[in-house]
């Protein structure tokens, strides 16, 4: 069966639901905080991708940004849900000057993939004016084969 756009967002919205609930291990009821956690291989390498993403919208390497993002992605703003090619047409009125990834939140969903949720502080230009951006952001990585590729992304904009 082919996950829907619904059942991606219910993927994300019960990941969400569990983090921070991190535990020792079996019979061990002791909840560990976030900042004792150690991030994982699999963490680093979501996280660099999701910062490789962003920098290519910094450098303009529309091409490079559209390697990153899987054909069969969805991603998810303000004004509704886009595939590959929206999004890729979307940027090339774009350009990131500076951003900042604060509170990150990981979650591993198999050994190949992860759920990335984080604050984004954002600045830039869209088809020619100057913009600044709050928002909750969450994507979700997978390696295929040897290629990274983010297979969702939301932002909620907040002040």
């Amino acid at each position: 069966m082919k996950p829907n756009s619904l059942h991606l967002v219910l993927v994300a919205v019960t990941t969400l639901s569990v983090l921070g609930n991190f535990h020792l291990g079996a019979g061990d009821s002791r909840q560990v905080q976030a900042s004792e956690v150690k991030p994982t291989a699999l963490e680093k390498q979501v996280i660099a991708k999701e910062r490789e993403a962003l920098d290519c919208l910094k450098t303009g390497d529309a091409k490079r940004f559209a390697d990153l993002i899987a054909d069969d992605a969805i991603l998810v703003e303000a004004d509704g849900r886009a595939n590959k090619a929206e999004v890729v047409k979307g940027i090339e009125n774009l350009k990131l000057t500076s951003y900042t990834m604060d509170d990150t939140k990981f979650t591993p969903l198999s050994a190949t993939s992860g759920l990335l949720v984080y604050t984004i502080h954002e600045a830039g230009t869209y088809s020619g004016s100057d913009f600044t951006k709050q928002a909750y952001a969450s994507v979700i990585w997978t390696k295929r084969g040897e290629r990274w590729q983010c297979l969702f992304s939301q932002e909620t904009e907040y002040k």
